[in-house]
Parts: structure tokens; C-alpha cells; sequence
């Protein structure tokens, strides 16, 4: 989807585009040109304006990475089974007339251009052929759509006089079998509006706020349940060495004292608590190894997640085994 306003001598273009992964069985594609787009010429992309997100994920701050192409940029976001939403802004001089080719590299279910009808639509020569829809939703708006378009086809248009939407209206993006969508799909082309409600809007995503931080804070958890596992053995070894050898504050030796060398019930107890309080946090380590093991082979954690949780449970384990030989 392409929205198009004017304003003070320049354009500003918002570009959405829709990408499904239908791989199967399902795999997260991720490489240094994940997705890959043109800007017109004369165009510069607005600062933090790139976002990426998931399905029912959260919209992330994605800046797009120029390829050696003149005008051309990639997202490097991980596209994971599913639904995939990129969004950045560019601004390119307009003095009351601009010729603009958008360039596709993928095949579209759709290509949208929305901007306002004081703006004046004329497909390129040679250009695919566009459609003038009713967006209910934004009635100052016009809306010219192309459909099921090829790789490489042609999308130039031109646009003149100036326009920009009512702030008043809600700026609504309409959906496929409604208006339409720009949807780039990596296997075949696929209705991205298979989703509950009907005519209504899009679900709230609501992910984990803390997917981002989870692997840290496991491995803190981890880190806690070490360092407290260790206090405990050494305060039960302080006590077993006070109740050993106390104190004599008087002529007379007390009866819990015992010759020097012999062995102590509490003691032994004491070691064999260590063991056991080790031995659960490593079963518990190898747990959460085996569990990351699982959800990186399922394609549900991207490499660079579970190299980086594997690391931090690696080195937790390593001071385990090292802490346990120092107490043998």
C-alpha cells in the first residue's frame, strides 16, 4: 500500500508492505536480503520512520540497509510462518507535478496507492492497469488499485495539484476482499484476511512484553537459583563446623563435642545436601537446554536468540561443574 500526501514543497509516501510466509513445512526465512524495495528517484527515507513486526507481534524499529542498486533497500527483519508487516516513510520535491515508479520486485496480490482526490491520477504509459475504488472508510480519499500483478511489472504513475486527507477521517488500511492490500507472498499468493470478526477491524495483538528479554532473565533466573543454592551449602557447612567444634566458654568440655577427626553425622548430611542441591540445578539446566533445542528446530526462536540463550545457559552449567569440583 502506497499512501501518497503533499505538503510545503515535498511528498510524503508511506509504504506498507504485507508479506506471508506459507513455507512448509513452516520455516523462518532470514538472510541480509529478506525483503527488498525501491524508493523513487530523488526520494530520502524519514529518520526511525522503518518498522517491522510479526504476526501478533509489535510493531519494531527495522532501519532498512541500502543494497548496491541505486534506490534500492532491504529489511534484514527475520520473516517467520505467517504474516510479516513492513512500514517506512520517504519524502521526495514536488512542485505540483511528480512522475513515481514504485518498481515491484515481487509478485503483488495487490498494489494500493490511497491519497487525496484533490490530487490528480495518471497511469504511466505502458503501466499496468489501475482501478479506481470506493473507500468508504476515508471518503476524501481516491484509491487506485492493480491486481495480481507480476514481478518486475510495471507500476509507474503520475500525480499533480496538491491534496492531503482530511485529519478528521480515520486512516484505516483497508484489507484484502474489501478493498485491498499489497501483499508480497514467498511460496504462492495467500488471502491475508482469514481472521475472526468478520467486518471488523484487526485483532489487538497483545504478544509477550517481555519476549524481547526472556532469554536475560532466564538466565538470570538461572545465575539466582546457582548463587543461592551455594549460600545455603556453605551456611549449613558453617554451621556443621560450629556445632564440631563450639566454643568452650567454661573448664567444662562440652558432651556434643567429639574427638578431633572423627566423623560427623551433620557433616556428611550436610556434603550429600550439596550433591542433591547441585545435581537439580543441572537437571534443570539440561531442561532448559533440551526445551531451546526443541523451539529452535520448530522455528520458533531465530538463531540469533538461541545461540544467545544456549550461551548464557553454557557458561551457567560450566560454573556448576566448576563449583561442584571445589567442593569435592
Amino acid at each position: 500500500i502506497m499512501r501518497i500526501q503533499t505538503a510545503q514543497g515535498h511528498i510524503v509516501v508511506t509504504r506498507d508492505f504485507g508479506v506471508r510466509n506459507t513455507s512448509n513445512p513452516p520455516r523462518t526465512q532470514m538472510n541480509e536480503h529478506n525483503f527488498e524495495f525501491y524508493i523513487p528517484d530523488g526520494a530520502h527515507i524519514v529518520t526511525d520512520s522503518a518498522t517491522a513486526a510479526s504476526e501478533n507481534g509489535n510493531p519494531l524499529k527495522s532501519a532498512p540497509v541500502p543494497e548496491g542498486e541505486k534506490n534500492r533497500y532491504s529489511f534484514t527483519f527475520p520473516l517467520r510462518p505467517g504474516f510479516t508487516h513492513f512500514e517506512v516513510v520517504y519524502q521526495l520535491p514536488y512542485s505540483g507535478r511528480a512522475n513515481i515508479n514504485p518498481k515491484s520486485i515481487y509478485p503483488l496480490q495487490s498494489f494500493v496507492v490511497i491519497m487525496p482526490k484533490a490530487l490528480q491520477f495518471h497511469a504511466a504509459a505502458g503501466s499496468t492497469g489501475f482501478k479506481l475504488m470506493n473507500y468508504p472508510n476515508q471518503p476524501d480519499a481516491s484509491v487506485q488499485v492493480a491486481a495480481n500483478t507480476k514481478s518486475g511489472q510495471n507500476l509507474a504513475f503520475t500525480i499533480s495539484s496538491q491534496g492531503t486527507p482530511a485529519t478528521g477521517q480515520k486512516s484505516a488500511t483497508p484489507r484484502p476482499n474489501e478493498s485491498d492490500e499489497s501483499s508480497a507472498s514467498i511460496t504462492a499468493p495467500a488471502d491475508s484476511n482469514n481472521r475472526p470478526g468478520g467486518g471488523l477491524g484487526r485483532p489487538i495483538d497483545a504478544p509477550d512484553p517481555l519476549q524481547k528479554y526472556r532469554w536475560w532473565i532466564l538466565g538470570s533466573c538461572a545465575a539466582l537459583l546457582i548463587l543461592g543454592g551455594i549460600y545455603i551449602a556453605r551456611r549449613q557447612q558453617t554451621t556443621n563446623r560450629a556445632l564440631k567444634y563450639p566454643k568452650v566458654n567454661s573448664h567444662l568440655t562440652p558432651a556434643i563435642q567429639t574427638k578431633e577427626g572423627s566423623d560427623v553425622p551433620g557433616e556428611a548430611r550436610s556434603v550429600e545436601s550439596m550433591r542433591t542441591s547441585g545435581r537439580g540445578l543441572m537437571e534443570g539446566i539440561r531442561d532448559e537446554l533440551f526445551r531451546i533445542e526443541m523451539e529452535h528446530k520448530k522455528g520458533q526462536i531465530s538463531q540469533a536468540e538461541y545461540q544467545k540463550a544456549k550461551a548464557a545457559l553454557d557458561r551457567t552449567l560450566e560454573r556448576v561443574l566448576k563449583r561442584q569440583v571445589q567442593e569435592v
